[in-house]
């Protein structure tokens, strides 16, 4: 797998951007097919979904942030930028708005002080069942109104899309 500056990546890396696709694939279909299959805008639902569980300051879009740190705490703003597939610039926003919710903080990288490494705090730690049971409700919804067949065929025309 290639990496937004066309080089290969890692193991680790490549299966974070797997799991960045996953995420995305869900939540973009779940977007934009939820409104005529469900009779309801999933876009607006999503967030109330994070509040009635608690964490009514999560967004969607800070699944390119939180996602690979989940798997991988302590990374520098480039490397979660390069696992989230988006620009260093586009993720220094994400990091500051997470930030302000108090989902990660920034500390001094001890090997260059020049650097800084995010870290996931508590709230976002205790954050990731309740990310995870809701990707996994919607994907089952999505199941459930599709089929495996034809959820398979959407994954597979989006990941083709996201790759133009």
């Amino acid at each position: 797998m290639l990496g937004p500056d066309g080089h290969a990546l890692g193991d680790g890396q490549a299966r974070h951007a797997a799991l960045n696709d996953q995420f995305s694939l869900v939540t973009h279909s779940i977007d934009h097919l939820a409104p005529p299959l469900f009779g309801v805008d999933v876009k607006y639902a999503r967030p109330r979904l994070f509040a009635e569980r608690g964490f009514g300051e999560v967004r969607p879009s800070y699944g390119s942030v939180l996602l690979p740190l989940f798997e991988d705490d302590g990374l520098r703003m480039g490397q979660i930028a390069q696992r989230a597939r988006l620009s260093k610039q586009t993720m220094t926003t994400m990091v500051r708005l997470c930030e302000r919710d108090g989902l990660v903080e920034r500390e001094r990288d001890p090997n260059d002080a020049r650097a800084f490494r995010i870290q996931l705090t508590q709230r976002a730690k205790d954050f990731k069942p309740v990310a995870q049971e809701i990707l996994r409700e919607l994907d089952t919804k999505v199941l459930a109104t599709l089929g495996e067949r034809q959820r398979s065929a959407l994954a597979r025309a989006l990941k083709g899309v996201m790759n133009l």
